[in-house]
């Protein structure tokens, strides 16, 4: 992600969790993200904005975790709801899966820009083969910088109504019912 539209997209969303998740204190910063923390009776639960590392893919995805203690980074994300010892890591659109794959989607990351998804991004992509995109293929962050807000707003929308609930409820009972 290039280095204006990633700070773009951190600096929004950490003025949503701010206002409406307060919460969760920004706990970490890395070049790739941010990491919230709340910490419940029984366990921390973490809120993890991740960019993409690459150059020109402006894609973004949130993660929530619960934990007895740190962030646990060493989860692997391979499966839906990855627990272990009564801990948990996972990335917010497996909980509305069926939604972003009957668009067609393979991929659940949030996308800054015209595409509808990141296959479609993914095609724009392909389409430029091993030339690479042109000059004239890559939008200008100029005209992404506008599109940050609403792509955020989504996923803090969808992290509202469907990752906190989730996530807190877990904390606090232990299950996935």
């Amino acid at each position: 992600m290039r280095t204006e539209i990633a700070r773009a997209v951190k600096a929004h969303f950490e003025r949503r969790m701010k206002e409406s998740l307060p919460r969760y204190a920004l706990q970490q910063r890395t070049t790739y993200g941010q990491v919230y923390r709340a910490s419940l009776a029984a366990k921390n639960c973490y809120v993890h904005l991740q960019l993409t590392r690459k150059k020109d893919d402006e894609r973004f995805i949130v993660e929530l975790a619960a934990s007895d203690g740190d962030f646990p980074w060493d989860y692997v994300l391979g499966s839906p709801f990855n627990v272990r010892d009564g801990n948990m890591r996972f990335r917010l659109p497996e909980l509305f899966r069926e939604e972003w794959q009957s668009r067609g989607t393979e991929s659940s990351w949030w996308c800054v820009g015209p595409w509808t998804s990141a296959r479609d991004r993914l095609k724009t992509l392909l389409s430029a083969g091993s030339r690479g995109l042109s000059k004239r293929e890559v939008v200008p962050s100029e005209q992404l910088l506008p599109l940050v807000a609403p792509a955020v707003d989504d996923a803090f929308q969808k992290l509202v109504d469907l990752g906190i609930p989730f996530i807190e409820k877990f904390a606090s009972t232990g299950s996935l019912s």
